[in-house]
């Protein structure tokens, strides 16, 4: 399936089509082995492997989280999609969420908008990036509005679009201007169970100015 959809891709855009596996990621756990991971996980799936993690679980949403994690180097990057159920879960979730954010350093957390992903899926998404090598004390939050096309099927292109301001943010470590977000401190996320969920700690999303 995947892995055949990927080679053709690979073949039609000039790439090759060498260094694909077919196999059970989570039957097969990766130490310390890449640089960037960036993926679109699974959602609700569960696993027969998740005993081979240092956070086991049944639960697939915990173990692709731990599987991306583990795969990482020293000073790798890690930006998975995951359902919004995952911010803020308890339960396995919440405990891989927990080990995460106390080992990785350095947090963004970017809420896309309901139907982004329509029409393969409706579920509500944010993506979770981290590095494992960094000093942030406070996590960034970005509530995206307006990605530049219509939350149809169609996608038909539209003017507002605040992923660059999203970007311009998180590479200059401030929220810009017009930007639906803040910043909170990482204790204070400690404190609520290590939720990733903006709104336990604001009851409005701010707009910076």
């Amino acid at each position: 399936g995947s892995a055949k959809i990927a080679k053709m891709n690979m073949i039609l855009f000039g790439d090759g089509n060498s260094n694909l596996h077919r196999q059970d990621s989570f039957a097969n756990p990766q130490t310390g082995k890449y640089d960037i991971v960036v993926t679109n996980p699974p959602y609700s799936q569960k696993t027969r492997h998740g005993n081979l993690y240092e956070v086991p679980s049944t639960n697939g949403d915990a173990i692709a989280m731990m599987h991306c994690f583990d795969s990482l180097n020293p000073n790798g990057r890690g930006c998975v999609l995951v359902k919004e159920d995952f911010l803020v879960d308890g339960g396995d979730v919440g405990n891989v969420r927990e080990y995460v954010f106390k080992n990785a350093k350095d947090f963004s957390i970017v809420s896309l908008p309901r139907k982004m992903f329509e029409p393969y899926t409706p579920t509500k998404t944010s993506i979770v990036y981290f590095e494992k090598k960094g000093k942030r004390d406070s996590t960034f939050f970005y509530i995206v509005k307006n990605v530049g096309h219509e939350l149809t099927s169609r996608k038909r292109p539209t003017q507002k679009n605040d992923l660059p301001n999203v970007l311009d943010s998180f590479n200059e470590h401030e929220i810009k201007s017009a930007i639906r977000g803040d910043i909170v401190d990482n204790k204070e996320i400690a404190k609520k169970d290590y939720s990733l969920w903006f709104y336990d700690y604001f009851e409005e999303v701010p707009i910076t100015n």
